[in-house]
């Protein structure tokens, strides 16, 4: 599945400059302050900031690498932050997969705010990087149940 869109930079050389977008985009970040990557989205004049490892502020390094990016298609981007309601990691070592997950369902144009079936991630990962457009479902797999925020910002179902 291809997307018309801009973004997919380096997540090592983003620590160095990001090159900014011109138009939608979707971007994988890594955070050096929390060593843990994260996905945005520049979207119908919104950046969407999906992060498996949810806290309550953006780092000084995620601040920077998003002011970057989306700094020629919005003005002032991080007052056009919005925090979308995506589906936390279970551990520490699963942020890619999740932040890949994250960047695909923004792609898709779909709900990021489900559940997906964590024990399946890395196994259909793998079979999409390994078998390319031979995939007939490249969706990762999904617990339909819809993500609500609680009163502590945390992600319940």
């Amino acid at each position: 599945m291809q997307f018309d869109t801009d973004g997919l930079q380096s997540c090592v050389l983003a620590q160095f400059g990001m090159t900014p977008v011109t138009r939608k985009a979707v971007q994988i970040h890594y955070d050096v302050n929390r060593h843990h990557w994260f996905t945005t989205a520049f979207q119908k004049g919104i950046i969407a900031v999906a992060d498996s490892l949810r806290t309550s502020h953006l780092s000084p390094s995620a601040r920077r690498e998003i002011n970057q990016c989306y700094g020629n298609v919005i003005k002032k981007p991080l007052k056009r932050v919005h925090m979308v309601k995506v589906d936390q990691q279970p551990n520490d070592d699963d942020f890619g997969v999740f932040a890949i997950a994250n960047a695909f369902e923004l792609l898709s144009g779909r709900n990021a705010a489900c559940k997906y079936i964590h024990q399946q991630m890395r196994k259909h990962l793998i079979s999409c990087l390994e078998n390319g457009k031979k995939n007939k479902s490249q969706h990762f797999q999904r617990d339909c149940k819809i993500l609500k925020m609680n009163d502590t910002g945390k992600t319940s179902i």
